[in-house]
């Protein structure tokens, strides 16, 4: 038996005697978050609006390189 198998095993057997709810409720909420990892993200519409300004500056070419922004960032930190 390969070591994943020995840990679902082991992690079967001992979900198999758990009586609190609310650790049964903990691995739950784990398991699905672990197989929602590909999913589908649901974004607010401030994420949204803040990813749609981000393509408007690409689109008209309002970008700034990584040197300049730590130039920027140096300067406003007064350094």
């Amino acid at each position: 038996m390969s070591t994943v198998e020995q840990v679902r095993a082991s992690l079967i057997e001992r979900i198999r005697t758990l009586e609190d709810r609310r650790i049964l409720d903990a691995v739950l909420r784990i398991l699905g978050l672990s197989s929602a990892g590909a999913g589908v993200v649901n974004l607010s519409s401030e994420q949204k609006g803040m990813l749609q300004m981000s393509e408007d500056d690409i689109t008209h070419s309002r970008l700034v390189s990584q040197e300049e922004l730590d130039r920027l960032d140096r300067e406003w930190l007064g350094k």
